[in-house]
């Protein structure tokens, strides 16, 4: 009996200790949903993104979002349709950026459109424009103003417009 209350108490000792555990850098990186028409959301993984928590820090740098297409997730709207970006921390500003998917065969430097997004409701929301290509976008969150944490993160989707 005796044994066994030793290994109860061990067990239990464990259990309250990973309680108090910190959630580990990674966990710490905002993530981000888009809803648009429908109320149906996607989420969207951290693309690249330079990332601090406490004393530890992170930077992932990745190729451009038009020389990786085929792995980016995609995203059907309506066109004309506002899309919303739900982020898990709210991030202090967002900058939204697009090119037309056709724009990866060429040789040229590749000159984005810069979107304006609106912020209303703890929602920030931009409106594509209308378009007979897919589009690539690069949101990026910035994070300025938070006593644990700071950075920037990238996330990167392809919206095409029905």
């Amino acid at each position: 009996m005796k044994k066994k209350m030793t290994a109860c108490a061990l067990l239990l000792l464990l259990l309250l200790t990973a309680c108090g555990q910190k959630p580990s850098l990674q966990e710490t990186i905002p993530t981000l949903s888009l809803t648009a028409g429908g109320g149906r959301t996607a989420p969207v993984n951290a693309y690249d993104y330079s990332w601090q928590s406490g004393r530890e820090a992170v930077v992932v740098d990745t190729a451009h979002p038009l020389q990786t297409i085929e792995t980016l997730p995609g995203v059907t709207v309506p066109a004309g349709a506002s899309i919303g970006m739900c982020f898990s921390r709210l991030p202090d500003r967002v900058i939204v950026a697009c090119w037309p998917e056709s724009m990866a065969e060429t040789s040229s430097p590749w000159q984005e459109q810069e979107l304006e997004s609106t912020f209303v409701n703890n929602l920030f929301t931009f409106t594509p424009p209308e378009s007979e290509e897919n589009l690539i976008f690069l949101v990026h969150g910035y994070w300025d103003s938070y006593e644990d944490v700071s950075g920037s993160v990238g996330y990167a989707f392809v919206i095409e417009q029905n």
